[in-house]
């Protein structure tokens, strides 16, 4: 079922501007699959302020249908980065364990507003 699969996407390196596109388009393919997308920053050194808003847009699409991302980022420096660019609202994960239990709490609720 669409809703419970999960999708776990690792990037590593800096991410600049040139690779936003190349994470959004990997966010859409995995959420045809998945209804919830672990995007993994842990071997990130560097994400691109420019990177964020699509993160956010695409959060709110996949939350429109009953899905939700979730980003991991160990440092405090992708975390800041996350956050001071308009990505507040995008829950932040350490592990990729922890963001699985994150996407799931995030889909119930979800769903328990919606009934």
């Amino acid at each position: 079922m669409w809703s419970t699969e999960t999708a776990v996407i690792a990037m590593r390196g800096e991410l600049d501007r040139s690779a936003a596109f190349a994470i959004e388009y990997a966010i859409r393919q995995a959420s045809r699959r998945a209804g919830r997308v672990v995007l993994d920053l842990t071997e990130v050194t560097h994400l691109d302020y420019g990177s964020v808003p699509s993160l956010v847009e695409l959060r709110q699409s996949l939350r429109g249908r009953g899905g939700e991302l979730t980003v991991v980022a160990r440092t405090p420096y992708l975390r800041d980065i996350l956050r001071a660019s308009g990505g507040a609202e995008i829950p932040i994960a350490r592990t990729v364990a922890e963001a699985r239990g994150a996407t799931v709490q995030a889909t119930a609720t979800t769903r328990a507003r919606r009934a």
